[in-house]
């Protein structure tokens, strides 16, 4: 099960983002942390490797979201996945 602890960078438009975080609050394999001046904590746990990269294209395309700063990644019970 990958496991990644990320800070996202949101968009500054109230509007925007708020969708964006309604979107990640609802979303059932993100957790989130409470939001600091320079980014958004998350957790993000799968159930695959293939299912961690079809997260990552779905936020990347999330208006709101800007981009993302991976500060941690567990692979380690996946190896045969990579």
């Amino acid at each position: 099960m990958p496991i990644i602890g990320a800070v996202l960078h949101l968009d500054c438009q109230p509007e925007v983002q708020q969708a964006a975080l309604q979107f990640l609050a609802q979303h059932p394999l993100i957790t989130v942390g409470e939001a600091q001046l320079h980014g958004l904590p998350v957790v993000i746990e799968c159930g695959s490797r293939s299912e961690e990269r079809a997260l990552w294209d779905t936020l990347e395309a999330h208006p709101g979201i800007l981009f993302c700063s991976v500060a941690y990644a567990d692979f380690s019970d996946i190896e045969g996945e990579l």
